[in-house]
C-alpha cells in the first residue's frame, strides 16, 4: 500500500465496493442455489472491502488534516457508522411499509404460501445491499 498511495488503494477498494454492491443488488437466479452462490460471492467481496476500509480512512485522515484537526475528522469516520445504521433503519421501515401497501398479502397463520410474495426477494435484495452502502458512507 504504501508503494502506491493511500489515494490510489482508497479508489481501488471504493471501485471493489461499486462493484460488489451493484453484483449483490443484481444477483438474482434461476435456481435458490444460483441466486445463493452470487449473493455470497458479491457480498464476500463486498465485506473484505469494508474490513480494509477502516484503517485505509484513519491513515488518509492523519496523512491530509492538520493537527488541530486530526482528531474530530477520525471520530467523524467512525461516528458517521451510527448515523448510517439509523438512515439504512429508516430506508429499511419505508421500503417495507410501501411493499406491503402495494402487495397486500395475509397473514402466514392464514395463509403460510399466499403470505410471502415474490416480488419480496427484490425489496430485500435491495435494501439489504443499500443498508450496507449508508452504513459505508
Amino acid at each position: 500500500m504504501d508503494k502506491i498511495g493511500h489515494k490510489s488503494v482508497y479508489g481501488i477498494t471504493l471501485m471493489l465496493m461499486m462493484i460488489s454492491f451493484i453484483g449483490s443488488s443484481l444477483s438474482f437466479g434461476s435456481s435458490l442455489k444460483t441466486f445463493m452462490a452470487t449473493l455470497c460471492f458479491f457480498r464476500f467481496w463486498l465485506g473484505f472491502r469494508i474490513r480494509g476500509d477502516y484503517p485505509l480512512l484513519a491513515a488518509i485522515m492523519v496523512e491530509y488534516s492538520n493537527k488541530k484537526t486530526c482528531r474530530a475528522f477520525i471520530v467523524a469516520i467512525f461516528a458517521m457508522q451510527g448515523f448510517g445504521i439509523l438512515a439504512g433503519g429508516i430506508v429499511a421501515m419505508v421500503a417495507s411499509a410501501t411493499f406491503h401497501a402495494v402487495y397486500k398479502a395475509l397473514a402466514y397463520s392464514v395463509d403460510p404460501i399466499g403470505s410471502s410474495r415474490p416480488q419480496a426477494d427484490y425489496v430485500w435484495t435491495l435494501e439489504d445491499n443499500f443498508n450496507a452502502w449508508l452504513r459505508e458512507i
